[in-house]
């Protein structure tokens, strides 16, 4: 089993980042990082694996199609490599876990993910991170058409609208177990039974 935290970057989460500063609320965002914070506080005691993808915008490595999608939205200078907006937000890796950059939505496209999980003998993925209905959504279907079992827990993904479309999408659509952490950590222990 291993956590995956998506994209919990300062462009993202602060409230002097670039989606903030674009006029989005990033609250409930915030209030995802939070719970993300108290469940690595619990997983680190179990040495449960700990995945940490940063979003990075190079011009060099995206389409251009997406360049101009962000200045539509006014986030044109989202996640610019070397930019304190790519930093993590409220959150630090520590030396046991991993952290890897992705340039596209989805954690496994054109990254080192899928053979970090087949090398580690992982099957199950749990997600959390922002934006729910994009890099979480994303990140989940492809875990999903990749056979990996798949549990997303609800109070650890944030967006700057309602999470219900997306967590309904994720758990019709590609199997996944909608789950808060609470109710995670209690059954902690079995989910590690059945990965090992």
């Amino acid at each position: 089993m291993a956590v995956v935290i998506i994209d919990v970057q300062n462009d993202f989460c602060s409230d002097k980042g670039i989606t903030s500063n674009s006029g989005r609320n990033v609250k409930n965002i915030q209030a995802a990082v939070n719970n993300i914070s108290r469940l690595l506080d619990n997983l680190r005691k179990l040495n449960t694996k700990i995945i940490f993808f940063k979003l990075i915008y190079d011009p060099k490595k995206i389409p251009l199609s997406h360049m101009q999608r962000m200045k539509i939205k006014k986030t044109k200078n989202l996640c610019q490599p070397n930019s304190k907006g790519i930093e993590f937000y409220n959150l630090k890796p520590l030396k046991n876990d991993k952290v890897m950059e992705k340039n596209y939505y989805s954690a496994f496209y054109k990254t080192g993910f899928e053979n970090w999980l087949k090398k580690n003998r992982i099957k199950t993925v749990i997600l959390t991170g922002v934006t729910t209905q994009i890099c979480v959504l994303l990140t989940c279907v492809d875990a999903y058409y990749r056979g990996y079992e798949i549990y997303v827990l609800k109070d650890c993904v944030g967006t700057y609208e309602a999470n219900d479309v997306a967590l309904k999408y994720m758990r019709e659509q590609c199997a996944a177990n909608i789950i808060d952490s609470k109710n995670f950590i209690k059954s902690i222990r079995n989910f590690k039974k059945t990965d090992e």
